[in-house]
């Protein structure tokens, strides 16, 4: 499965370096600052699951052959997320939206494309190391 993951933040880097552990082909659409970031230090993610530290695939813009968008944005940038991230839907991929706002995602996507989104709620508990 190919995968595009919009931002390399707390979300996506997460969600996007867990399902390149799982074995996806993971790329991470991300400005240009980020990417030379992520370039230069990597994806680097501190978690009490195991932390991941590993290099990974940038693009500058989405195109087809995804086979799902991971989307997880503030909802002030939703509109220019969904905008961003419409090649890649308009050619088949399924949208999986980390829904953390109050924000209708549905209405910014055309009817075609609505029906190919689904909704995920991540765990925002802290999850907290044990003593040792």
């Amino acid at each position: 499965m190919r995968m595009l993951v919009l931002g390399a933040g707390a979300l996506g880097g997460y969600f996007g370096g867990r399902a390149r552990e799982a074995g996806l082909d993971v790329a991470f659409l991300v400005r240009p600052r980020r990417a030379a970031q992520l370039a230069r230090d990597g994806l680097r993610v501190d978690s009490p699951l195991g932390d991941i530290a590993r290099h990974v695939t940038t693009v500058d813009q989405a195109g087809p052959g995804f086979d799902a968008v991971l989307l997880s944005c503030k909802a002030y940038d939703l509109q220019d997320a969904i905008a961003a991230i419409r090649p890649a839907v308009e050619a088949g991929a399924r949208v999986l939206l980390e829904r953390t706002f109050r924000a209708e995602p549905g209405s910014a996507l055309n009817h075609d494309t609505q029906e190919r989104l689904a909704l995920v709620r991540s765990c925002t508990t802290p999850v907290r190391r044990q003593s040792t």
